[in-house]
This record gives C-alpha cells, structure tokens and sequence, in this order.
C-alpha cells in the first residue's frame, strides 16, 4: 500500500489513471482468458483431496494448461491489436507500448489464480499468507523504483516483474502442499475431469467476465468525459484501500469456500453446512465493520498521502469503502456460499443484475459526477446485489432468518456511516466519526462476535501452553 501511495504521487493523478486503465484493460481480457478456473480449482481440489485425490490432481492439471493456453492467446492478441485497443477504447493512441508491456500479465496471472486456488482448496493458508508477504516485499522497491525512472512504462514493468515472482512462489508452494497431501499434479490424463467445466467452471467463467469487463466498460465511460484521465487516477487512488477490507475478508472467505465444499463434497453435512456458514458471517461483521467505521473516520488524511492533487476524491474514498464493506460483509449470502453448494448459475444471474445495475448507473450519472460515479455506482449496485441475493437464498431455505439478521442489520450501520460522513462537516464530522467508530466496536465486541468460538480458542492456547510448561 505504501508503495502503491509513492508511485501514485511521483506519477500524478493523470499518469496514474493511465496505469489504473492498462490494468483494467488487461484484467477485463483476462477475464476471458482466465475462465473462473481460480474459483473452479478451490472447489473441486476442496472437495475430492480426501476422498478421490487422484481426480484432484487430474482437476489441478487440466486448469493450469488451460490458464496457460488461453493466457498465451490472450498476451499475442493485445499484442497485435494493441494501437487500435488504444486509440479507439481508451482514447489514448499513445498507450499501445504500455499495452503490450503488460501482455505478460495474462499468462502469469492467469496460472498464478489457478495455482492459488488450488493452494485454497489444500487449505494451506499459512503458504498462502507466506506468498503474499514476499510479494509485498517485492512489490514496495519495483514500484517506487518503476514510477521514478520509468514513470507509466516502468510501473508496468514492476508490475509484471511482480506478477512473475509470485508465479514462482505459487508453483513451488503448490507442488510441495499436494505432494504433502498425496496429491499428484498431471497433466495427462485429464479428459475425464473435462464435465467440471461445464457443470461448474462454465457458469463461474461467465459471472468471471461480467465483473471485470463491466468494471473496464465503466472506466473507459470516465476517461472519455472532460479531464477523464485525473478522475480515474483520483478513483484508483482511492480505490486501492478497498485492498484492506478485500484483505480481511479475503482470509475468512477464502478459508470458507474449501471448508463449505468439502461439508457437501460429504453428502451429510447440510447441517455442518449453515453452521460454518453461520460462523464465517460472525466473524466477518465483527472484524470488517470497525474497520470500515476506521476508514470512514480516516478518509481526508488518508488521500492527503497521495499529495495535494488527491485531495479532493476523500468522497470517493468514502463510498469505495462502503461498497466495498457491503460487499465483503454479506459472506452468508455471498457468491463463495453460492458456489460451495453448487448453486453456479443462479450466481450468474446475480452477477448480471450487478452488472446491469452498476453500468446503468454510470451511464446516468458518468457526465454530472464524472469520477465520482465509478464509487456512488460501486456503492450502489454492491447494496442492490446484497438484497437480491437475501432474496433468492432466503427463498430456497439455504440461510436462516437469524442468519440474515447478521448481514442486514450490519449493512444498514455501514450504510448510515456512510450518510453521516457525506453530510457532516468539519468539525463535527470528526466527533460523530469518532462516536461511531466507538459503536462500531462495541457492537462486534458483544453482539456480533462468536464467543464460543474466542471460548473454544482460549481453551485450545490455554492446553498448549500447559502441556509445553510440563514438559
């Protein structure tokens, strides 16, 4: 993050928004190159490491020549039609050469997803979190010393240098986990998984596209308004700290998927099922709302870091972060709860009414509000989504009543703080931020977190500690 705060004030805001729309870009086609194998891999390695490793190791094959073959086409096809991408979607001729230095971000992170995925499914959260160290470590020297000698170019070269590495990392950590777990990756072989695909992978890589193309659609919208290219870089500024919810979130959630699959990879566990359901909504109200409410409090100081260009999109900041806690914070009626129960299309359904309903927005509102859009649209199609999908689960039994309390009530608080830090100003805001970050942590403290669980923790250090002392 502090990396990505320096390279943002060395490159401007309108350096930086070209960086944010060749990042785009390039995820909205790999999306199609990617084909949701991420999500796929988790699933299924999940779900048969235990009881059919072999066909594991077959899944894991096949996604990874897959991710590589299609990343391949993807990387030669921008690279041919770079100049006419520049010119005619993003307005900007002179982007072709930072187009083609990121092609090889899709081979390497479109395999470095399935790779972690796979690392997801063996539940080998602590490599994950190993990975993820060193590539922050990496990422903070290639980016301050890209943005400063090379300024949009040579942040794309630290980035795909970044994205090789944590290639690397990935490949060996996960050949060394499914080894340890009597899995054998093969590459041959795998005809048999082929029905995964479509069963699964198929609808997962449909919902896939529609996020990051609708993302890169909306962003090509403000780029094309007056001064576009500085709101996107005052948005991308802001939307990097949607990282730190995304962070948090992502450790629970993504231990979640592999937990919830392998119940019903069981065939018994329905009931196992809604309770690790139930535990993964506690703690994620309890640990992403005071950070939210923290955020909030923080918005001005935190985009004066980027220097003084950036000060003005504390309001975007405000409603990147809400989108970002509604979304983070509805696990129980989640897009992961609907894949580990095999509900893939019904996801895509969802998926393309957030689409519809984020693109329509900026559409509307692109003109008036120019960058600003890109947040109150994210904010707004997020709450949209949250409350369709309440529906649909509620109506096919999979969440309970009491279940739905610990998403719609934490939601309505998010969106009031929301409300409260549009509207009130200094200094007042500072004192109704403070009172209600106070809230926010007394209501996670003692109404939302599962304290059977901080019992069952205690219990577990306090026998440890005890057997190391008598030893």
């Amino acid at each position: 993050m502090v990396g990505a705060i320096l390279a943002a004030r060395i490159i401007g805001k309108t350096g930086y928004g070209e960086y944010v729309i060749i990042l785009s870009t390039v995820g909205a086609i790999g999306a199609f190159a990617g084909l949701g194998l991420g999500v796929t891999s988790t699933k299924y390695v999940a779900q048969w490491r235990t009881v059919a490793p072999e066909r594991a190791g077959r899944a894991l094959g096949l996604m990874l020549v897959i991710a590589f073959a299609f990343g391949t086409v993807a990387a030669i096809a921008l690279l041919t039609f770079a100049p006419q991408v520049a010119e005619q979607s993003l307005n900007n001729p002179q982007l072709a050469s930072a187009l083609r230095i990121s092609c090889l971000l899709f081979v390497f992170n479109g395999v470095n997803g399935v790779q972690l995925g796979g690392l997801y499914g063996l539940e080998a959260f602590r490599a994950i979190a190993q990975i993820n160290l060193w590539q922050a470590l990496f990422t903070f020297p290639l980016m301050i010393a890209g943005a400063y000698f090379g300024h949009v170019h040579g942040l794309l070269l630290a980035t795909v240098a970044v994205s090789i590495m944590a290639w690397m990392l990935s490949q060996r950590t996960l050949r060394k986990a499914a080894e340890e777990q009597g899995i054998v990756i093969r590459y041959t072989g795998f005809s048999a998984e082929l029905s995964i695909l479509w069963r699964f992978g198929f609808p997962v890589f449909l919902g896939s596209i529609l996020v990051t193309p609708t993302l890169w659609l909306a962003n090509t919208i403000i780029v094309k308004q007056p001064n576009g290219y500085a709101e996107l870089g005052l948005f991308g500024a802001a939307n990097q700290w949607r990282n730190v919810l995304m962070m948090l979130a992502g450790v629970i959630s993504s231990a979640a998927l592999p937990i919830l699959s392998a119940e019903t990879g069981q065939g018994d566990g329905r009931a196992a099922f809604k309770e690790a359901m139930a535990l993964m909504q506690s703690l994620l109200t309890s640990i992403i709302v005071p950070a939210t409410a923290a955020l909030l409090l923080l918005a001005t100081p935190i985009m004066s870091l980027y220097g003084p260009d950036y000060r003005g999109a504390s309001l975007m900041f405000v409603y990147i972060v809400v989108g970002t806690a509604i979304s983070v914070t509805s696990g129980a009626v989640g897009t992961n709860v609907l894949y580990a129960d095999s509900r893939a299309w019904p996801a895509l359904m969802l998926r393309l009414l957030w689409a519809a309903t984020y693109l329509g927005f900026i559409f509307t509102f692109a003109k008036p509000l120019g960058g600003l859009a890109l947040a109150v649209g994210f904010a707004f199609s997020e709450l949209i989504s949250l409350l369709a999908r309440y529906i649909y689960l509620y109506k096919q039994q999979v969440v309970s009543p009491a279940l739905m309390k610990l998403v719609l009530w934490p939601t309505a608080f998010i969106v009031f703080g929301a409300v409260l830090e549009a509207t009130v100003d200094p200094p007042y805001s500072t004192v109704i931020g403070v009172l209600y970050f106070i809230v926010a942590m007394l209501l996670a403290l003692f109404v939302w977190f599962p304290h059977g669980l901080l019992k069952e923790m205690l219990s577990t250090v306090t026998t440890k500690v005890t057997a190391k002392l008598a030893k």
